[in-house]
């Protein structure tokens, strides 16, 4: 009967307000209930919202007492008038769809309480500058679809904190809420006379970097790392650090696999490179960088064996200026002193065998013969490069047949002699073959500590690099994030 009383004259396609000059005031409760999906390549975000509305119905009055001290009622939603509220910047053209089915609650005054549930994409403009530590400002605009200020007014209810708007939310796994707040506007449009009233709720995402972190960045650091302490790899058994070489191009294919995981991962914007994609060129150039040095390491080596000097000007910076400097000399010392102890060895047993050489020419007659052993001792002497070695070695062998010559036809006393001979002969062979093999090892020894040293500089080099190329990519990563009226006036343009 109440029912039939209610809506025998009812239309629910007109205002239920008497006097139809005045706008009908809806009070509006916001509740984000969960986030759904962020879809970063087409710009939108997929929630799941609950709205209350409270509005009254002049057209929906009883007095209790005549039926039966009934207070309030349920009635389909559908049956009565409904303010045409709409998500302004909703990206789904049909929002039958996407509302659940609702009663209303009807109270004997005319008050009317309305239940919506509703799944909504919204669009916003995605800042993937900042990606994996980004965050996001996006905005959920209500208003009337047809009607200005003079037919409704829509009015937030207020909270005593902003993040009252989130007690029933359930966090992302993704993405974290951090803040939300609201703000009223009146937007005039050429079409129409008077202005049209929305409410617009502000919130921030914050993306949970942790997948990220240890799925991309650290197999990414530990890679980086690897290729800066190859520098401390010890040479291969021929003195050479090919092997190096090898770990630079090791780690830069590893990175490129890294690199198309990335790409899978990093949705494609025309706003600029993200930061990941900023972090991952700057590894590559570090490692590319230095795979490159290490080949320079390599050519001072292959240096040493051709058996080519070293400049004065080279050894001066490297083994003075450099070597000796306080900074360095954790580096370079222990590598000098064993060098030294080595040269000592090969110099202390040359000297023993020219003693031996000096002794057995002092028992030696002046003769001939003894100035023929003098002469070809001078020229020994001399050939103190591979160079002089090559003009003087026919010299030295035309010298060794005239000496056999003069042995075997000078009246020789005794056998003894002519094992003097032989034995000075030898000592001179093995003094001229020590010498220049210890001028061979000094050059190579030269050219491969010059590499140890520059070697040592580029680690210095790259772990300074690379660490503030970190310090730099960390200090872009997190930022204040405050909803100040000229953030959200930014935001809503």
């Amino acid at each position: 009967m109440l029912h039939r009383d209610l809506f025998q004259d009812y239309i629910s396609d007109v205002r239920p307000i008497h006097n139809d000059s005045l706008p009908i005031e809806v009070t509006i409760q916001f509740w984000l209930k969960q986030l759904l999906k962020v879809n970063e390549i087409d710009q939108t975000i997929r929630l799941y919202l609950w709205l209350e509305l409270y509005w009254k119905d002049e057209l929906l009055t009883w007095d209790p007492i005549n039926y039966g001290n009934i207070t309030e009622i349920h009635i389909p939603a559908i049956k009565i008038w409904n303010p045409d509220l709409v998500v302004y910047n909703s990206a789904n053209m049909n929002v039958e769809e996407s509302d659940m089915e609702k009663n209303v609650v009807i109270k004997y005054d005319g008050s009317v309480v309305l239940f919506r549930s509703t799944i909504t994409d919204i669009t916003c403009n995605l800042n993937l500058a900042n990606f994996p530590f980004d965050y996001q400002m996006c905005y959920v605009t209500l208003a009337s679809w047809s009607m200005d200020n003079s037919k409704i007014q829509l009015k937030p209810i207020e909270v005593k904190t902003n993040n009252s708007y989130l007690e029933l939310y359930v966090q992302h796994s993704m993405w974290r809420m951090i803040g939300m707040k609201h703000k009223t506007y009146l937007k005039f449009y050429d079409c129409c006379m008077h202005a049209f009233p929305d409410i617009t709720y502000f919130f921030v995402l914050q993306r949970s970097p942790s997948y990220y972190i240890f799925i991309l960045i650290i197999p990414s650091t530990f890679i980086t790392a690897v290729t800066i302490v190859g520098f401390f790899t010890p040479h291969s058994t021929t003195g050479e650090n090919t092997e190096k070489v090898s770990l630079g191009v090791t780690a830069l294919l590893s990175m490129a696999i890294i690199m198309m995981m990335v790409s899978d991962e990093v949705p494609a914007t025309n706003d600029g490179l993200p930061l990941i994609g900023k972090y991952y060129i700057g590894l590559i150039g570090l490692i590319f960088s230095a795979a490159f040095s290490t080949t320079v390491t390599l050519h001072f080596q292959l240096r040493a064996n051709v058996g080519i000097r070293m400049s004065e000007q080279l050894r001066n910076l490297l083994f003075i200026k450099v070597a000796r400097n306080r900074i360095f000399q954790f580096f370079f010392s222990l590598q000098m002193k064993k060098r030294s102890a080595r040269d000592m060895n090969n110099s202390t047993l040359l000297s023993g065998l020219q003693s031996v050489n000096i002794m057995i020419n002092s028992h030696l007659i002046k003769s001939n013969l003894t100035q023929a052993f003098l002469k070809r001792d001078s020229l020994l002497e001399h050939s103190n490069s591979y160079t002089n070695f090559k003009t003087h070695q026919d010299d030295v062998w035309k010298l060794n047949e005239d000496i056999n010559c003069q042995k075997n036809e000078g009246n020789v006393d005794g056998k003894m002699r002519q094992i003097f001979y032989k034995i000075l002969n030898h000592i001179s062979d093995i003094s001229f073959i020590m010498k220049h093999e210890q001028e061979r090892r000094i050059i190579k020894a030269e050219w491969q500590q010059a590499a140890r040293i520059l070697e040592r500089l580029l680690m210095l080099f790259f772990l300074v690099a690379t660490a503030l190329f970190h310090v730099y990519m960390l200090t872009n990563t997190y930022t204040d994030i405050i909803l100040s009226d000229e953030e959200l006036e930014k935001i809503k343009k």
